[in-house]
């Protein structure tokens, strides 16, 4: 996730930078209080990421914003054009941004954080520190001037979600807001996508088939048993078989030092003064 700020404006989307692309607006639709417009961009190769942009709002110099509402329907046109609030009819080929607050779009699969939050650089600044959302809003309020992230916390979207139109959304708030740009990696739990025709793979090893195959044939069977059965008792196996298997291949050797610091100064100190130390024949006594 890369937070672009320039000017007071900010992109949380890789290459996609104030001033490089352009937009341009159709008729205004009064009854509905929304234009239709153009976005003229070459990294918008797939409709999820337009998607990310509903809820924020295009900026144009010297002409105003207008907060993006929701993505064309039609399958030719859904990664170039959006739907936005108000009249946008008068762009033509207009250099835009996206508005600045802080606040991020998370990624539709996601499904809470799992680790540490950190700032790819080679400054080494200290990890940003995941905090509850009302320490963000008071810190906010007692300096609210921009600077590099050192605080965040997740929180739900309204975003359609308190309708049931759409399923639930997060985002990311950062504090102070960025002033320059910042690349924020954190690892993160996925909220796996329905399987297709198109998709039939599950997220994990190849190792989990059979655990997901499993998974779903107890649920079934609880479904129309009401109570479980073989493919529950076959699931059990299968998830212990599972966890052995990524405790096995993927957790890590080396957690790093585990003791008394103190202790460990006093050992240094002893190594240190090993030249001291009485020896017989070469050996210690």
């Amino acid at each position: 996730m890369e937070f672009l700020a320039t000017d007071g404006r900010f992109n949380a989307w890789k290459d996609l930078a104030p001033g490089d692309y352009v937009v341009t607006g159709e008729a205004y639709d009064e009854e509905n209080d929304e234009t239709r417009v153009y976005l003229t961009l070459s990294a918008f190769e797939t409709g999820p990421m337009v998607e990310e942009m509903v809820g924020y709002s295009i900026e144009v110099d010297g002409a105003g914003q207008w907060e993006i509402l929701r993505r064309s329907s039609q399958l030719a046109l859904a990664d170039s054009v959006v739907y936005v609030r108000g009249d946008a009819s008068m762009l033509d080929h207009a250099e835009f941004s996206l508005s600045a607050d802080g606040v991020y779009r998370l990624p539709t699969g996601f499904g809470g954080m799992v680790g540490e939050v950190t700032i790819e650089s080679e400054m080494g600044w200290p990890e940003v520190w995941v905090v509850g959302e009302p320490q963000i809003r008071n810190l906010r309020r007692i300096d609210d001037s921009p600077g590099r992230p050192r605080y965040c916390a997740v929180r739900p979207c309204s975003l359609g979600a308190s309708a049931g139109t759409t399923v639930q959304r997060f985002e990311l708030l950062v504090c102070p807001v960025p002033d320059l740009t910042y690349v924020l990696s954190f690892p993160y739990s996925i909220v796996p996508p329905e399987l297709t025709e198109e998709a039939p793979y599950p997220l994990g090893d190849p190792f989990h088939g059979e655990t997901v195959m499993e998974s779903c044939l107890a649920a079934a069977e609880i479904q129309i048993t009401d109570r479980p059965g073989a493919h529950s008792a076959l699931f059990r196996e299968r998830l212990a078989a599972s966890i052995e298997h990524d405790l096995r291949h993927h957790a890590p050797r080396y957690l790093g030092y585990n003791g008394d610091g103190d202790t460990e100064s006093l050992l240094r100190g002893v190594r240190a003064r090993g030249s001291f130390i009485v020896t017989y024949n070469g050996q210690f006594p």
